[in-house]
């Protein structure tokens, strides 16, 4: 995502004071001071539509705005890999899915195929931001990454079906840390679990 230009971050950041206040903006700032320069990459499955997507184009000019080297990529699949990711998306809110080997193979190789061309990037962001499973195996393909990484997932994943709950764990499990939107949406991982609404 290319860098907005000083104005036009200015013009939002007095575009938030205007709706959150003066004391929001204040406690972002403190907040952001320590990652003051630090490289953080998200990496998604679609530019357009959807509530990540949406988030996304909000939250990187805000964290831009803040002193942070924010960007955002996204990585491109064929049809089998969306139908793929499709049935995880369904899977962890608990539908009984069958996912055929053929297509769990095209999902590695797409992710694969996303890990070269953006290598350099993910090795030497100090943080990554991995949302939902479409590029969750990132992370197992960069094994000299410098930095920490982060999966989001935006999906309700409190009673998945285990059977594909059980092949994602598999990628999710090395992360550096999961966030998750609620609490109760959350699944036990080995390491430390965030919510969205934590204070």
């Amino acid at each position: 995502m290319k860098k907005q230009s000083e104005q036009s971050l200015q013009n939002m950041m007095a575009e938030y004071q205007a709706v959150t206040g003066s004391n929001v903006m204040q406690q972002l700032e403190q907040l952001a001071a320590p990652l003051k320069g630090a490289r953080v990459l998200h990496i998604n499955s679609t530019k357009e539509g959807g509530g990540v997507a949406e988030i996304l184009h909000k939250l990187i000019p805000l964290k831009q705005a803040l002193g942070i080297e924010a960007d955002w990529d996204v990585i491109s699949g064929n049809q089998e890999f969306y139908q793929c990711t499709k049935g995880f998306h369904n899977a962890l809110q608990g539908m009984r899915q069958s996912i055929s080997e053929k297509l769990l193979q095209n999902y590695e190789k797409i992710n694969r195929e996303n890990e070269e061309k953006l290598r350099s990037k993910l090795k030497e962001a100090d943080f990554v931001f991995i949302h939902d499973p479409q590029p969750a195996p990132l992370l197992k393909l960069i094994p000299e990454r410098r930095g920490k990484w982060i999966w989001r997932c935006h999906i309700d994943a409190s009673k998945p079906y285990r059977e594909v709950w059980k092949y994602l764990r598999e990628w999710i499990t090395p992360y550096d840390a999961s966030i998750f939107s609620l609490p109760e949406f959350a699944q036990p991982l080995p390491h430390t679990i965030y919510n969205s609404f934590q204070h």
